[in-house]
């Protein structure tokens, strides 16, 4: 096998030529349609003066056009040193079909062999399967990131079928959602899209493995619904505004993991979890907010976390299951003299200490979550460590 990953590796620059081409070739060519600028850029040019692509007579390379199943297929094929020699089929591309199958890096019956499957557009979710299997016969070990669930906004919507290659094909830095933070997992796959994944399948060191984080507002999250329909989710009853005794609460609470970084015991960030109680109606939200803050360039360490707990305060956020106490060790209560009440101290330069431009502040806000520590109190006391699904 190790022989047979050394000849394939030998070979790719080489067996891919032509896999896109469509018109005249190119060998460190700009095409009139790719600006310098463009986040595709880089990927195109690598592959031109590889002569792995090629674009039109026209001298363009058309980006935006969308691959069908038989393009990437054939990509694939050669990307992984096939020759596709073999012959009949239903469709110009039954051949790379056949050979894929043979290889394991398309399943049995995945792809219909008619021209009419093998003609249509490829869409995101096939491209992220066939994309990781691919990855596993060059070689590359499978990589469990835990957060890797909770990168995309759109996690909820991705079919249980098409969750593990979208979570191994992050993780792995071979692909990621758009600026949004969405995965867009049935959208068709542009020759821009192809362009990338193919650079980073085949060159390790631009795969863009997991790190970035987007914090972009999300559609849907209970944190930007009405106040009577956030009310009818916590309290199962948009008239009512608080529970009225623990046992009432805890009915309506759950307990969640969520994945997060610490430290061991010479201070080296490593991957952990730890368990929150939550309110049942937000606990996905809480779930992907812990993801982003896990993904975030950042790597936040959060050594303690609290949710749900009964207070005297009724209207408590707390008592709602609504609110989120991170680190209050380094991010505390401050009164309006700014006398620390609860906590030991609060030092921006220091990385525990919670700031506004922190992926904390920022994974919350993209979820409708106020922070404590924006001074938007009455009171004008400021509360570092405090989260909260209406700010208070």
């Amino acid at each position: 096998m190790k022989n047979r990953i050394i000849q394939t590796a030998a070979a790719l620059m080489f067996a891919c030529m032509a896999a896109m081409a469509v018109g005249a070739r190119a060998s460190a060519l700009t095409y009139k349609d790719v600006s310098a600028n463009s986040w595709y850029s880089e990927h195109v040019s690598k592959l031109a003066d590889r002569g792995v692509i090629s674009g039109y007579p026209d001298m363009t390379f058309k980006p935006e056009r969308v691959l069908t199943r038989g393009e990437f297929l054939k990509l694939v094929d050669r990307c992984v040193g096939g020759g596709a020699g073999q012959t009949g089929g239903n469709s110009w591309a039954s051949g790379y079909l056949k050979e894929l199958i043979e290889l394991g890096i398309v399943l049995p019956n995945e792809i219909i062999d008619s021209s009419r499957s093998l003609d249509a557009n490829i869409t995101r979710f096939e491209m992220a399967a066939i994309l990781v299997r691919a990855s596993d016969y060059l070689g590359d070990a499978r990589k469990d990131d835990p957060a890797a669930r909770y990168a995309f906004t759109d996690y909820r919507s991705i079919p249980e079928s098409c969750a593990s290659s979208v979570a191994q094909s992050y993780s792995r830095g071979l692909l990621n959602g758009y600026p949004d933070g969405r995965f867009c997992g049935s959208k068709p796959l542009s020759r821009a899209e192809a362009a990338a994944v193919i650079t980073r399948l085949l060159h390790p060191e631009k795969r863009v493995l997991p790190g970035n984080g987007s914090f972009a507002p999300v559609a849907g999250a209970v944190g930007f619904m009405s106040a009577a329909e956030q009310r009818a989710r916590l309290f199962g009853d948009s008239s009512k505004t608080y529970f009225s005794s623990a046992a009432e609460a805890g009915a309506r609470m759950t307990e969640i993991t969520v994945p997060v970084w610490t430290k061991n015991s010479v201070g080296i960030k490593v991957a952990s979890s730890l368990k929150l109680v939550v309110n049942k109606a937000l606990a996905d939200d809480v779930r992907e907010i812990f993801g982003l803050i896990f993904n975030g360039p950042q790597k936040y360490c959060v050594l303690t976390a609290g949710g749900y707990g009964w207070r005297a305060s009724l209207r408590s956020e707390h008592n709602r299951g609504s609110a989120v106490d991170i680190n209050p060790f380094a991010n505390p209560y401050v009164d309006a003299g700014g006398k620390i009440i609860v906590g030991d101290y609060y030092d921006p330069a220091d990385e525990y200490s919670i700031t506004a431009s922190s992926d904390v502040v920022r994974a919350f806000a993209a979820y409708g979550w106020g922070w404590g520590g924006e001074g938007r109190w009455s009171s004008g006391a400021l509360d570092y460590m405090h989260f909260s699904l209406t700010g208070t």
